[in-house]
């Protein structure tokens, strides 16, 4: 399937991943996440940590946007329980009109110490009531990371049955498998691969999988 056939994919889009490499719906299950978000790992406030990267539920205290040395910089204090910090983003104008005062969400975002006080640049924001392990990939110009997401998963879902192989209970294969609704099948021995009875497999493996393994699934 040609890339252009996938819903969501207008013309600047499809310039965007024209130039990223991508023309094929199948080259998107080739472009394997680089990172996994775990939004139920959820950090308290004052339980934040310079330097390590989070995911916390806060409500917005209050904000403001402001043009300073010629970039739109917008800042949210966001708070729980527990405590309160500052959000900052840099030319993202539209997060000060998403950023209701009282409004609850997730961030994911690495604080860091600013000043002599903990702050979080740019965090990722996304409804509380997110759940799972989400993959994240490498940005493409001009398509947002959930266009992105819903992209890859209309390319597997069109005949292809994802197999993966590794430990059910491994955090990566975790992640994997939700990145793909969580219709992987998933194995470990050869025994469980000759169960397979699906046509048009697109295999993945576990990146610390045993080598022995993986050729004991795949002869």
């Amino acid at each position: 399937m040609r890339i252009e056939e996938l819903k969501g994919v207008g013309k600047v889009r499809l310039e965007a991943l024209h130039k990223a490499g991508l023309t094929e719906a199948e080259q998107l299950l080739w472009r394997f996440p680089r990172d996994y978000i775990d939004y139920d790992d959820r950090t308290k406030v004052d339980q934040l940590r310079s330097g390590q990267r989070a995911v916390f539920a806060a409500r917005v205290k209050k904000t403001s946007t402001a043009r300073v040395h010629g970039m739109t910089l917008t800042t949210a204090t966001v708070f729980d329980e527990t405590g309160e910090v500052q959000c900052v983003w840099f030319n993202q104008p539209y997060r000060g009109r998403a950023l209701e005062i009282g409004a609850a969400f997730l961030f994911v975002g690495m604080p860091a110490r600013s000043r002599g006080k903990l702050c979080v640049q740019c965090p990722q924001m996304a409804p509380v009531a997110t759940h799972g392990i989400r993959p994240v990939y490498a940005p493409v110009r001009e398509v947002p990371p959930a266009v992105y997401e819903k992209l890859v998963r209309q390319a597997w879902e069109d005949g292809y049955q994802i197999v993966i192989v590794g430990d059910r209970n491994h955090p990566e294969v975790r992640g994997i498998a939700g990145w793909c609704g969580n219709q992987a099948r998933i194995v470990a021995s050869a025994q469980e691969a000759d169960a397979l009875k699906e046509d048009n497999l697109f295999l993945v493996c576990q990146t610390t999988i045993r080598k022995e393994t993986l050729e004991a699934v795949t002869d």
